[in-house]
């Protein structure tokens, strides 16, 4: 599921999961674990995480969200706001490099990280309203906190992709690189932060998102229940496989 290599206090976790890295419950699961084991880890100081070399992230598994009962969702909604949270709370540098194609979940994926490359030609964005699920308010709230005021209606409402220095001009992406250099580009970005003592960063940004995590929780407190209700419906799950049966037809 992962690939994880550690070289000068940077650790680069690269996301093997079938072809497109569908975000199954089983494989949040072992992104929140492994997060959890390099905040742990003291020789790591900085992150990057990185697609496969055709996709980042085609997010949520749409086939197993069609397929499933209940009884997952009970046990993956809970998993992914985590993933969700972890990486846009990860007290470390973190980079994501963005190899391929990031979609709906690998787009906040991406969005939670402190800086992101973005390959050329590659695509990303958040089409949750066109499959017909709605966003989990972690979700939501780092969507609205790494765009760009005037694209964030535009990025949810309809479900628009984006590419190259597009992405960067709406807040999708910082920088743009070849698909072949784009490792390169993710372990140049983190010089930077080298230079910020570790204690320094994590405060700061504890500090920075505070205002999101407020929000997330006022959120939740209003539209959790309802959210929750909707990932349930026997509508959702109708317009979910019929998203799925689109793609493949």
């Amino acid at each position: 599921m992962l690939e994880i290599e550690c070289t000068q206090a940077v650790a680069t976790v690269r996301m093997v999961h079938g072809k497109v890295n569908a975000m199954s419950q089983e494989f949040v699961e072992k992104l929140n674990a492994t997060f959890e084991e390099l905040k742990a880890d003291d020789q790591i100081k900085q992150v990057i995480i990185a697609g496969n070399e055709k996709i980042f992230s085609a997010g949520v598994d749409l086939k197993r969200l069609a397929n499933e009962g209940a009884e997952y969702l009970d046990r993956f909604l809970p998993e992914l706001t985590r993933l969700f949270l972890d990486v846009f709370n990860f007290p470390k540098p973190l980079i994501a490099a963005i190899t391929g194609p990031a979609v709906a979940g690998g787009c906040v994926l991406a969005c939670a990280a402190d800086y992101r490359v973005i390959a050329e030609r590659a695509i990303i964005g958040v089409p949750e309203l066109r499959v017909g699920v709605p966003f989990p308010s972690a979700g939501m709230e780092i969507m609205r906190w790494a765009t760009t005021s005037p694209a964030f209606r535009a990025i949810i409402n309809t479900g628009a992709t984006f590419r190259g220095e597009d992405a960067v001009a709406v807040g999708l992406a910082d920088e743009v690189a070849k698909r072949s250099d784009i490792l390169e580009a993710a372990g140049n970005a983190i010089e930077p932060f080298r230079v910020v003592p570790t204690e320094v960063f994590k405060l700061t940004k504890r500090q920075m998102r505070l205002p999101v995590l407020d929000r997330i929780r006022r959120s939740e407190e209003e539209f959790g229940n309802e959210i929750n209700r909707y990932w349930r419906h026997p509508e959702t799950r109708a317009a979910v496989t019929r998203y799925v049966n689109e793609r493949l037809s």
